[in-house]
């Protein structure tokens, strides 16, 4: 009987450092892509106040790139059913030459070339979206604090892309090619 308590004790703690985990790994994804968009900017922009940073498309272009690279790290450390991470714009600004440019939107789109897809998978995906969304809508901005979700993760295999299946067809697209952030050393 005390083995059963002590085994259910080590049940209840276990999710809450994972859950703990999840929280730092995301305030460190935050914490380093408003860090890198704001080194990206000219110096004399550099040091604004970010509820200021965040109405400029360069500011946010750049943070929606450093996302990307910090929810990458995280997805490949955590699994290592994923081959490689692609970046990819869910629909081109057309006004993105004009002075009246769109305001870009920050939801992060990433394909995920899996060995196969696995519930956990993605079920670590929507964990970590829902943490880094929290902590995204806490930033001084009324349009990101409206966001129900920042990652747009989709999983796609090596069957997808030969056959030009679905999202796997985007990886050789001539005119929309997603941009290669991480791919498993073989």
């Amino acid at each position: 009987m005390l083995t059963d308590t002590i085994e259910r004790e080590a049940k209840i703690e276990a999710p809450t450092v994972q859950i703990t985990r999840l929280q730092e790994a995301a305030e460190t994804i935050r914490d380093n892509a408003l860090s890198a968009a704001r080194s990206r900017l000219p110096a004399r922009q550099q040091d604004a106040p970010l509820a200021d940073l965040l109405r400029l498309p360069a500011f946010l272009n750049n943070l929606k790139y450093g996302l990307a690279e910090g929810a990458t790290n995280v997805i490949v450390a955590n699994d290592g059913n994923v081959q490689a991470v692609y970046h990819f714009e869910e629909s081109a600004n057309p006004d993105s030459e004009t002075e009246e440019a769109l305001t870009p939107d920050v939801g992060v789109h990433l394909l995920l070339l899996v060995d196969s897809n696995s519930a956990a998978l993605d079920a670590f995906v929507r964990s970590l979206d829902g943490t880094l969304t929290g902590l995204i809508c806490q930033l001084p901005s009324p349009a990101l604090a409206k966001r129900t979700s920042i990652l747009n993760v989709i999983p796609i295999t090596q069957e997808d892309v030969d056959n030009r299946r679905g999202y796997g067809a985007l990886l050789s697209s001539m005119f929309a090619r997603p941009v290669k952030l991480w791919a498993r050393k073989k």
